[in-house]
């Protein structure tokens, strides 16, 4: 448990190290200030973060398995530390090792491939990421169109949903939902090329919808219209999450009375 170093040799030697020690796939995480990185460091290090004069707690780093930095996570980190746990995981194949850091505001994970640091993946603890919109659709008045690329079924090509978004301010979160439900993953930047989505299980979906959705079934429902028009399984992920998790009965039954077909109570 040393002082963070950014040094990629000392990083380097941490791994090996880690795999000395029996640890196949390591996770190094580095800690900045904050609570919830506290609250993180304070379950895998079995104390508090070293603080200065100043009351700024020092940069610390530790080295874990996957399974002890992902429970961790999971209690400590908020909605980002579920997702990034998923990634941990359940990762691509390849990824030898993980870089961790943990800041005030949210999560940056790296991974680790061919000896290098290879594709990220970044997150706030509390929110969704924002989605960028075209500037005509931000400023436009009325029923927008919109179209959302997600995966096709049982393929790696896309299909466009068309929704139909009464509020021009609510089109970056129909794109987030819509995103969300057919790709089973936290939307990226498209021009950020080394980044990618973090998985949403069920839980993870669940959550979103009750932290985020639970005041927009109009919205909601639109996400269901949209996926249930290219018959894409997203729709019945997303109407079984509705039906069975707890919490979101009131929000199911709003959404039922608006797409008055295939009932979601």
């Amino acid at each position: 448990m040393s002082k963070k170093k950014s040094d990629e040799d000392t990083i380097g030697d941490r791994f090996r190290l880690a795999r000395e020690r029996g640890i196949e796939v390591p996770v190094l995480l580095m800690f900045d200030t904050g609570p919830r990185a506290g609250a993180v460091y304070a379950q895998l290090a079995g104390r508090s973060l070293v603080h200065t004069g100043s009351g700024e707690p020092e940069p610390e780093s530790l080295t874990h398995t996957v399974a002890e930095a992902a429970g961790a996570l999971r209690t400590h980190a908020g909605l980002g530390g579920r997702l990034v746990a998923n990634l941990l995981e359940a990762p691509p194949a390849g990824v030898a090792g993980w870089l961790l850091s943990l800041s005030g505001t949210g999560i940056e994970a790296r991974a680790i491939v061919g000896g290098r640091t290879g594709f990220r993946a970044h997150t706030h603890y509390d929110q969704l990421p924002v989605v960028s919109v075209c500037p005509h659709c931000a400023r436009k008045k009325g029923p927008l169109p919109l179209v959302v690329a997600v995966d096709g079924s049982g393929n790696n090509n896309e299909v466009d949903l068309f929704l139909q978004v009464a509020d021009s301010s609510q089109v970056s979160r129909a794109m987030i939902l819509a995103q969300i439900a057919g790709n089973r993953r936290v939307p990226v930047d498209p021009h950020s090329p080394d980044d990618v989505g973090l998985p949403v299980g069920n839980g993870e979906l669940a959550q979103i919808l009750s932290d985020f959705y639970s005041d927009s079934p109009q919205l909601v429902a639109e996400v269901l219209r949209a996926l249930g028009r290219e018959r894409h399984p997203g729709r019945q992920w997303l109407l079984n999450t509705l039906r069975t998790a707890s919490g979101l009965k009131r929000l199911g039954l709003q959404v039922e009375r608006l797409i008055g077909t295939d009932p979601v109570g």
